[in-house]
């Protein structure tokens, strides 16, 4: 396998295992693609992952996909590539500390290692974004808070007091 670009090769192979409602995938094992397999895990993205499957002289990683409810519906609902080899995108902390938190996550390269933004805000470093990526579960999180707080703020600014 001669593979240039392992993000987007990963990213691929989770969206097609998506859109197969697959229940497992196997991803070409590197460092990169281990330590971004450790972050969607760590997320919630994806269930579980085993390392270390020798298929055809390679080693892979097998990951198992999340899903939830009867329908089994997908946890991530959008993964998309921000930065590529021709055009890399790099965002400082500043930039970083801008970004609207809470509807996706961004997975960001620093010089200390695979972060999420969320990381990358609280150890204040900044790196090249990999991709984006959403989930059902953060988008119904979020749309809860939102309205937590429009409910409570209509609350106290009624006749009520």
């Amino acid at each position: 396998m001669n593979c240039n670009d392992l993000v987007s090769d990963t990213i691929i192979r989770i969206k097609n295992a998506l859109l197969t409602k697959s229940s497992f995938v196997c991803i070409p094992q590197t460092d990169l693609t281990l330590a971004i397999i450790k972050v969607l895990k760590q997320e919630g993205f994806i269930e579980s992952f085993s390392f270390g499957f020798p298929i055809k002289k390679l080693v892979y990683v097998l990951v198992k996909l999340k899903y939830k409810g009867i329908k089994q519906a997908p946890i991530i609902t959008n993964i998309k590539r921000i930065s590529t080899p021709s055009s890399r995108i790099y965002f400082k902390v500043s930039k970083l500390e801008k970004l609207a938190g809470g509807v996706s996550v961004y997975i960001l390269s620093t010089s200390q290692g695979i972060l999420t933004d969320r990381l990358a805000k609280l150890k204040r470093v900044g790196g090249e974004v990999l991709f984006l990526i959403s989930s059902f579960i953060f988008v119904l999180g979020w749309v809860s808070l939102c309205f937590i707080v429009f409910y409570e703020s209509s609350f106290f600014n009624s006749s009520n007091l």
